[in-house]
């Protein structure tokens, strides 16, 4: 689920369903905007991975890592990777 869990209206469901999906042993990766990032710090409303109205949700490493693990799953990795070319659009 690369840039899609920030979209939807119901991030749980869509991980709880990703769940049924998955083959037993299967695996899910997850990527999001970090709201705990500089930017968001230095941009504040005007940082671009915020992009409301399309942005629905917002995470953090802690509450993404919360949310797959309330929607049954086992969370091996949480990892950030900056994204330079956000700046620009900010």
């Amino acid at each position: 689920l690369r840039m899609v869990l920030e979209h939807v209206h119901d991030p749980s469901a869509l991980l709880r369903h990703a769940l049924v999906a998955l083959k037993p042993g299967g695996a899910l990766c997850v990527a999001v905007p970090n709201l705990a990032a500089w930017g968001f710090g230095a941009f504040g409303k005007a940082w671009f991975p915020l992009r409301l109205p399309w942005h629905l949700s917002h995470f953090t490493p802690d509450t993404l890592a919360r949310t797959v693990r309330a929607s049954g799953f086992e969370v091996e990795t949480v990892a950030t990777k900056g994204h330079t070319n956000w700046t620009g659009y900010s």
